[in-house]
Formats: C-alpha cells, sequence, structure tokens
C-alpha cells in the first residue's frame, strides 16, 4: 500500500513528495508485529502461571511424576546454547566480511526520492 502512495508526483500540499509514506508504512507493520508479540507472551505466561498445561502428561522423573512439559522447555534450553556458542565463534569471520558484495552493480549508488 505505501509503495503505491509513494509512487504520487509531488502536488502543492505536499510538494517534497510522498516517499516518507514507506517509513508510515514501516511503522504500522511494526506496531502490528509488536502487538501480536505481546499478546503471545501474555497468553503464554498467564497459561503457564494458572497451570492450563496441554495433554503431554507426566513422566516419572527419580520417583517424582513430572510434567513432560517442563523436560521439553529444558531440552530446548539445552539446545539454544550451541546455537549461540556458534554464532558468537562465527563473528570475527563475518566481521571481515565486506559489507557490500563486489559484484553489486548498485555498489555506492543512491538515488535521491522526487
Amino acid at each position: 500500500m505505501a509503495l503505491r502512495v509513494t509512487g504520487r508526483v509531488p502536488s502543492e500540499q505536499h510538494p517534497y513528495g510522498y516517499h516518507r509514506s514507506v517509513g508510515i508504512g514501516h511503522l504500522v507493520a511494526a506496531t502490528a508485529l509488536l502487538t501480536m508479540g505481546a499478546f503471545l507472551v501474555f497468553d503464554s505466561v498467564s497459561g503457564l502461571l494458572s497451570g492450563e498445561h496441554p495433554p503431554v502428561g507426566t513422566v516419572v522423573v527419580l520417583g517424582h511424576p513430572m510434567w513432560a512439559g517442563w523436560l521439553m522447555v529444558a531440552v530446548l534450553a539445552y539446545t539454544c546454547v550451541p546455537a549461540v556458542l556458534l554464532g558468537r565463534a562465527k563473528m570475527p569471520l563475518a566481521e571481515q566480511l565486506p559489507s557490500w558484495p563486489a559484484s553489486c552493480p548498485s555498489r555506492g549508488t543512491r538515488t535521491s526520492p522526487r
């Protein structure tokens, strides 16, 4: 939608054109994503705190029955560690890469809005 508005020619009310409509479009999209993310976090946390567990079942660990969901959360946390460590290990190599590919035809060129 914002790209369609951006293509309009300048008018008396908007002598510099409509190129900032893309920024408004990004703001609307970011607000929608933030709202949905906040809702998902709230819904998840309230469900965990109220004791609403999905029908996953229980397992016996060291003689005590335990909801299997907590084991899944522990495994998820355990598997996140290698990804973080590998990402940190690859960071020096990533910093050595050029910011623009050498074969990029538009390297260093910038078009100004009408």
